[in-house]
């Protein structure tokens, strides 16, 4: 598929994902209640918080094109993740992580920093509502694959917002679901990889992300 026509198809993904948002919104103003105001503008900043990741995904995109594989080591990934996201914690956050991988990982460098930056910054927000916490990042080899698993004890996700990830809808933003998760999911597939969302061990969340590899032997 060429550059053009994957951007087509990814702009008319995108606006499927984000017009749910726009008629929740409009369904809101319409009830004229004054509790409303308070979702509305919860939807208004999910939306907003969005379009940077919007423009990531457009931007990884393109450099898919040229892009075959990321330059950088999955440790590179995850401290520069750390450093740019823990400016979000509003209260102690302990963030750890380890990995045995030493291969390439085969996708753009753009598109994965902007997955593992959105799932860590969902963490650290449902962490934030539950006065901190721990974070833990790793990430070992599987197959032809590389598996990025991202665990918190935070609040967990209810199930049917869990189901509506499966189905790729729109969710509100509660636990820090929102449509970041959905968009994720989108990129994951664009550079064939996957994501899926679980309950953790800790009764968190737990986000893995598998990223197509090249071991080394």
């Amino acid at each position: 598929m060429d550059t053009y026509h994957r951007l087509h198809t990814l702009t008319q993904e995108l606006h499927q994902e984000l017009d749910p948002a726009n008629d929740e919104i409009r369904n809101l103003f319409s009830a004229g209640e004054q509790s409303a105001h308070q979702q509305i503008y919860g939807l208004y900043l999910g939306t907003q918080q969005n379009r940077n990741l919007c423009r990531e995904i457009i931007r990884s995109t393109i450099a898919s094109a040229r892009q075959t594989h990321c330059s950088e080591s999955i440790s590179g990934v995850f401290a520069s993740a750390i450093r740019s996201q823990l400016q979000f914690a509003k209260t102690k956050i302990d963030i750890s992580f380890d990995t045995e991988f030493s291969g390439v990982m085969n996708a753009p460098c753009e598109a994965i920093h902007a997955m593992i930056n959105r799932l860590l910054k969902n963490s650290i927000q449902a962490l934030n509502q539950e006065g901190g916490g721990r974070i833990r990042l790793s990430a070992q080899p599987r197959a032809a694959s590389l598996l990025v698993d991202i665990e918190d004890d935070g609040p967990g996700i209810p199930d049917y917002i869990l189901e509506s990830l499966a189905a790729r809808q729109f969710t509100p933003k509660e636990n820090n679901a929102g449509i970041g998760l959905p968009v994720v999911a989108m990129l994951a597939k664009y550079v064939g990889g996957e994501l899926i969302i679980m309950r953790s061990n800790q009764n968190g969340t737990l986000a893995r992300l598998r990223i197509p590899a090249t071991l080394r032997s």
